[in-house]
């Protein structure tokens, strides 16, 4: 009788225990779940900004081109002028982006 009490007491325990072992996992998988979610968004977001950051990139390159080609054409010395600070204002924000 008491043997049968013990082992009673004792499958109980652990079908206890087997369930809140289940509740955890359950729960460490719904967590995971989130975080892969919220991965895949800040992915999304740092591949959204790379796009864009090569778009700028881009367009700096291409006013650089255009004022440097427009200074070599241009016969004004204040035209050259403005080319020139173009040029070197854009020089300097590529220097702030990676290419």
């Amino acid at each position: 009788m008491i043997a049968a009490l013990i082992l009673i007491s004792l499958a109980f325990f652990l079908f206890w225990k087997l369930y809140h072992i289940k509740k955890e996992l359950i729960h460490s998988q719904e967590e995971n779940q989130r975080l892969k979610k919220d991965a895949a968004i800040q992915n999304q977001k740092l591949a959204s900004a790379r796009k864009e950051d090569q778009l700028f990139w881009d367009q700096l390159n291409q006013i650089h081109l255009f004022a440097a080609l427009s200074k070599e054409e241009t016969k004004s010395a204040s035209i050259k002028e403005k080319q020139t600070f173009i040029m070197e204002t854009a020089e300097n924000l590529l220097k702030r982006f990676p290419s």
